[in-house]
C-alpha cells in the first residue's frame, strides 16, 4: 500500500472548500458565473504555472472565511460602503503571504465579491480595488508601525481621489466631504485594527512579518551571546551585514535574511569555548588537541541541535529556527573529516559520517545566510587578504557549495549566484581597508585625537 501524502491530501481539500464556499456565495447572491471562471483559471494559472514557493492553502481559506465574514458584517450592519474591510484584508494579505502575485488577484476579487454582495454599481468595483490594491504597495516592504499607519492614511487619499474621477460632477461637495471623512476614518481603523490582529495570525499561521522581525534586535538570546560567545557575536553580525546586502541585490526579504543570520549560530553558546571564534588571543589553547576527530565533530554538528532547542525554549518564531537547522544543509565537516582519515583511518566508514544532518536550505533567505557564512569564515582565515585573494576564495567558496548540492532547494539561479558573490567580494573587501598609520605623539594633548 502506498503511503499517503497528508500535506497533499489537505491542500485538495482546502481548494475543494474554498471552491464550494465561492460557489455558494455566488449562487445566493446571483453573482455572473463568468466572474467565478475567470478568477479559477488566473488561481489556476497562479497554482501550476508560476516559478515561485507554493500556495499555504489553509492560510488563503482562514483568509478568505475571515474576509466573507466581514464583507457579511458590513451589510448586515448597513455600515456606509467607504467603511469597507478591504485595506485591512490588503494589510494582512501581504504581510501573511509576502507575495505580490496571490494578493493581487485574492484583493481584485474580493472587491469584486464586495460589490455585488452589497448591490452596488460596477464603478465602486475600481475604486475599491485600486484603493486595496494601492495599500498593499505601500505596506509591502513596511518595517514600522507608522509606515502602516501613513499606507492607511495615503491609501483613503487614493481613494477619494479615485472616487473623484469616476463621479466627477455627479456628486455634490458635500458628499465628497463626507466620502473623504469616511474613507480617512476607515484607513487609520484599519491600520490600527491591523496592529491588534497581526499577532494572532502570525501565531495562528506559524509566519512573522517585517514588523514582528524589528522588535527581535532587543532578543535575550542576542545579548547572551554578546556575553557568552563574543567572538560568536561579532561573526553573526558580519554574516547579517552580508546577507541583508545580498538578499537586497537578488530581491529576496533583506530584513529577514539579517535577522535570521543573527540567530543562526545561537547554539554556540553552550559550548563556546570549542569554536575558535572565542578563542581569545593571548590565552589561545585547542580545546580539540585533547579529543578525538569524532567527538570534535560531534561538538561541531551539535550547535545546530542546541540552537534549535535554545530557539522553542525562547519560541522564536519558526521561520527563523529555520535559519537555525538549515544553514550548514548537509555539508561536510572537512577539518574533522581530514584529522580522522590521518588519525585513525579504520574508523571513517563513510563521508557521510561528517556531514551535518540538514535539511538544506530550502529559501533564498537561508541559501543566502548560508553562503555569507561560508565566505565570512573562508575570508576570515586568509594570512594576506588581497583583492585578487579575496575574489578568488569567495568564487571557490560559492562553487564548492552549488556543486555540493548545498543550494539545489533555494530557487537561487545563477545570475542571483553572480550578484550575490560581487555583494560579497565588495563588501569584504571594505571591511579588510587599509588605515593610515598614524604618526607617533610625544605630548599629551593628541592621546584622544585617533
Amino acid at each position: 500500500m502506498k503511503n499517503i501524502n497528508v500535506p497533499k491530501l489537505l491542500d485538495t481539500f482546502f481548494i475543494v472548500l474554498i471552491g464550494a464556499a465561492v460557489g455558494c456565495v455566488f449562487y445566493l447572491y446571483r453573482i455572473n458565473v463568468a466572474v467565478l471562471a475567470f478568477f479559477s483559471f488566473v488561481f489556476i494559472y497562479l497554482i501550476a504555472f508560476r516559478h515561485k514557493k507554493e500556495i499555504n492553502y489553509l492560510k488563503l481559506g482562514v483568509i478568505s472565511s475571515f474576509s466573507l465574514g466581514l464583507i457579511i458584517t458590513v451589510k448586515v450592519l448597513s455600515l456606509n460602503i467607504y467603511l469597507h474591510p478591504l485595506l485591512l484584508l490588503a494589510f494582512l494579505t501581504i504581510l501573511l503571504f509576502d507575495d505580490i502575485e496571490i494578493s493581487f488577484v485574492f484583493l481584485v476579487f474580493t472587491s469584486f465579491l464586495y460589490v455585488f454582495i452589497l448591490g452596488l454599481p460596477y464603478e465602486y468595483m475600481i475604486i475599491f480595488a485600486v484603493s486595496s490594491l494601492a495599500c498593499m504597495f505601500l505596506a509591502r516592504n513596511s518595517r514600522r508601525r507608522v509606515q502602516i499607519i501613513k499606507a492607511g492614511i495615503i491609501s483613503s487619499l487614493i481613494q477619494l481621489g479615485v472616487t473623484y474621477l469616476v463621479f466627477t460632477y455627479r456628486l455634490s461637495w458635500h458628499n465628497y466631504y463626507l466620502i473623504g471623512i469616511y474613507s480617512l476614518a476607515n484607513g487609520l481603523a484599519s491600520a490600527f485594527l491591523l496592529m491588534g490582529i497581526l499577532p494572532g495570525f502570525e501565531w495562528l499561521f506559524g509566519v512573522v512579518s517585517n514588523i514582528s522581525l524589528l522588535e527581535l534586535f532587543n532578543h535575550p538570546l542576542l545579548r547572551k551571546m554578546i556575553l557568552l560567545a563574543p567572538g560568536t557575536y561579532h561573526h553573526s553580525l558580519v554574516v547579517a551585514n552580508l546577507s541583508e546586502a545580498a538578499a537586497e541585490a537578488v530581491g529576496a526579504n533583506a530584513l529577514l535574511a539579517r535577522v535570521g543570520a543573527y540567530f543562526h549560530d545561537i547554539g554556540k553558546i553552550s559550548k563556546s569555548e570549542y569554536f575558535s571564534e572565542n578563542q581569545m588571543l593571548l590565552t589561545y589553547r585547542d580545546k580539540h588537541k585533547k579529543l578525538s576527530p569524532a567527538m570534535s565533530k560531534l561538538i561541531i554538528i551539535n550547535h545546530v541541535k542546541e540552537g534549535v532547542e535554545l530557539a522553542r525554549k525562547y519560541r522564536l518564531p519558526p521561520r527563523i529556527i529555520d535559519f537555525i537547522q538549515q544553514h550548514h544543509g548537509t555539508t561536510l565537516v572537512y577539518y574533522f573529516y581530514q584529522r580522522a582519515k590521518e588519525k585513525t583511518p579504520q574508523e571513517v566508514k563513510s563521508e557521510e559520517e561528517y556531514r551535518y544532518p540538514g535539511p538544506k536550505p530550502q529559501t533564498r533567505e537561508i541559501g543566502i545566510v548560508h553562503l555569507a557564512d561560508t565566505v565570512e569564515a573562508s575570508c576570515r582565515s586568509i594570512s594576506e587578504p588581497s583583492p585578487g585573494r579575496i575574489r578568488e576564495v569567495v568564487k571557490e567558496s560559492i562553487a564548492k557549495r552549488l556543486l555540493d548540492g548545498q543550494l539545489d532547494e533555494t530557487a537561487l539561479t545563477l545570475n542571483d549566484l553572480h550578484i550575490i558573490s560581487e555583494v560579497f567580494i565588495r563588501i569584504i573587501n571594505a571591511t579588510f581597508h587599509a588605515r593610515i598609520e598614524y604618526p607617533r605623539s610625544h605630548g599629551k594633548e593628541n592621546i584622544y585625537s585617533r
